[in-house]
């Protein structure tokens, strides 16, 4: 920067170049974080990765529940790891004899006669 401003001194000093040139270390002392995932490439990465999991799940409705799956998967494409994270859905038993709704639970006040 000492170059650009000493060679250039009638040049106007873009916000960007002052960006670079005084917050990356702080910002990457402090969050501990490179500078890379906060680029445009990560950016449009990231957007056609989206782009490919809202086809893979368009027929999932409603719009919620196809975004929550959308998240999960970029979630564990980002790292394979994290599918010990997410929960198996319960499998549901649909064969299984419903004794809540049998009338020999309810309380005899309530039975039907």
């Amino acid at each position: 920067m000492a170059y650009f401003r000493a060679k250039f001194q009638a040049a106007t000093f873009p916000p960007k170049m002052h960006m670079l040139e005084e917050h990356p270390v702080p910002s990457m002392r402090k969050w501990k974080f490179p500078l890379g995932f906060f680029g445009e490439q990560g950016g449009e990465s990231i957007h056609h990765e989206f782009v490919g999991l809202s086809t893979q799940f368009i027929h999932a409705k409603p719009d919620t529940s196809r975004l929550k799956k959308m998240l999960e998967e970029h979630f564990i494409k980002t790292n394979p790891d994290n599918r010990e994270i997410i929960p198996e859905k319960a499998q549901r038993n649909l064969n299984a004899n419903n004794s809540i709704l049998s009338h020999e639970c309810l309380p005899l006040s309530l039975q039907f006669v």
